[in-house]
């Protein structure tokens, strides 16, 4: 659910093809991060993708057909789909965007987006020229969805910083 798939001849875009020819020399596929199953910024996705019909011991190329998507394709007798291994890589994570303020009570908020399998820790220092020390430790979440928390803070001036851990 979600996902597109877009097939074109790039020579097509350019008007060098005749009108009548119909292959597609170029394939994109669309899917949903929230469609793979848990697969985390960062994995690798193989996709097994057709490249051809193998057509006899003795042959030296692959056919290939508009038609071939899928676990099979348009093939004759003798002829059988051959399929290959594609890694995909997903981008690294985003940084975390983090927007700080206080409550009408006064505890200091902290908010931004997290990401589905990374924990985080908060970390403080009263002085920026002074190493940063844990305050709070995130769990891992299995989605990505927006972290908030509030804390209640002294009147002496704190820096904080979230790490993904």
């Amino acid at each position: 659910p979600g996902g597109r798939l877009t097939a074109w001849n790039p020579e097509s875009v350019r008007g060098v093809v005749p009108p009548m020819v119909s292959s597609a020399h170029s394939l994109r596929v669309s899917i949903p991060r929230s469609a793979l199953g848990g697969l985390r910024w960062g994995q690798t996705l193989r996709l097994a993708v057709g490249v051809g019909l193998e057509m006899g011991s003795g042959a030296t190329s692959r056919r290939f057909d508009a038609g071939f998507i899928g676990g099979s394709g348009p093939a004759t007798v003798g002829e059988r789909p051959v399929f290959a291994s594609l890694p995909v890589m997903l981008p690294a994570a985003p940084a975390p965007r983090l927007q700080a303020g206080r409550t009408a009570d006064g505890q200091l908020e902290l908010r931004w987006d997290g990401v589905a399998g990374e924990a985080y820790r908060i970390e403080a220092t009263e002085d920026l020229g002074k190493p940063f020390d844990a305050w709070l430790e995130i769990p891992s979440r299995p989605e990505d969805a927006p972290i908030g928390i509030r804390m209640g803070v002294g009147p002496e001036p704190r820096f904080f910083r979230v790490r993904a851990r």
